[in-house]
Order: structure tokens, then C-alpha cells, then sequence
């Protein structure tokens, strides 16, 4: 009877073992939300529609589908959308390195598709405004907040200011 006992426990380890790599860790799941690259800003919600536009500019809408670590796109409308079955789906292989996300073309016959959005890091959102503009200034230029130097007169005196272009 212990022998029986010890041949189901023997059995069952190796099938739950299994059954638990099976399971989706939390980290393995599509970050939906919103990225930017370059100046396009590219959106997936939760119900499976992304968006992908240049400043208010809508360029692509459509449709994802997920199968673990492939992305399937369907582009539906847009200045730049690959309309028609013969160029729908593109597929592409995703991965999230740090907050970044990545995507890989697998296959996809829109040349526009693949060029807007594989191989670049898309970054997490950053909101447009004061706060953006504050770190576009200081990412580039972090010496402006600082006063004028010796070398180059301070934007004052050029009758410009950060608060000034913001706005545009």
C-alpha cells in the first residue's frame, strides 16, 4: 500500500511541475498602455485596439491579437494604415526590456508597418506640456536654466524663453 502511495506522489510532482510552468508570471504580460518613439505616440488598450499618431495626427487604428509573445496587428484606418487582407496581419514578436518595449517583425508585407514600428525602443509615455518641455530643455540643453555663459548669450536676450514655446 505505501509503495502505491509513494508511485502517485512519484507522479503527481512532475505533473504539477507541468501544470506551474504552464502559468503566465504577471512580468510575461502584454504592457498595455501607451509608449513613444521618436515623435509618434503608439496606444494598446486592454480590449485588444491600438492607435498609432504623430501629434494629434491619427496614422494607424486597428486591431491586436496576443498569443504569448507574438503580437498579430490589423491595421484598419489611417493616413499610413496597410489596409486589405493581402497586407494584414503583421506579426511580430514583443519583448519588454526594462520599461521599454521592443517588437521583432516575424512576418508582415507592409513595408510602412514594420519601418514605424519594430527594431526602436518605445519608451513609456511622457505627458506633453510644461513637464515635457522642462526635460526636453534639460536633457539637451541643461546649461539654459543656468543663466547665460560667457560663450552664448542666454535665451532673454534673445527676446526667447522656454515658457514662451511651450505653448507651440
Amino acid at each position: 500500500m505505501a509503495a502505491t502511495q509513494w508511485t502517485r506522489c512519484a507522479l503527481a510532482v512532475p505533473t504539477l511541475a507541468l501544470a506551474l510552468a504552464g502559468l503566465r508570471s504577471p512580468a510575461t504580460r502584454f504592457p498595455v498602455g501607451t509608449y513613444d518613439s521618436d515623435a509618434y505616440t503608439l496606444t494598446f488598450d486592454a480590449k485588444g485596439a491600438f492607435r498609432y499618431v504623430k501629434g494629434d495626427q491619427l496614422m494607424v487604428q486597428g486591431k491586436y491579437v496576443l498569443h504569448d509573445s507574438t503580437i498579430a496587428l490589423t491595421d484598419e484606418k489611417g493616413i499610413d494604415a496597410c489596409v486589405g487582407a493581402d497586407r494584414n496581419p503583421g506579426t511580430y514578436r514583443w519583448q519588454q526590456v526594462q520599461k521599454a518595449l521592443w517588437f521583432r517583425t516575424i512576418r508582415d508585407q507592409c513595408p510602412d508597418r514594420i519601418r514605424g514600428l519594430a527594431d526602436q525602443a518605445w519608451q513609456p509615455h511622457r505627458a506633453r506640456g510644461r513637464a515635457a518641455a522642462d526635460g526636453w530643455l534639460n536633457d539637451y540643453f541643461p546649461d539654459l536654466r543656468d543663466g547665460p555663459s560667457p560663450a552664448r548669450p542666454h535665451l532673454a536676450s534673445l527676446g526667447l524663453t522656454a515658457e514662451a514655446q511651450v505653448g507651440r
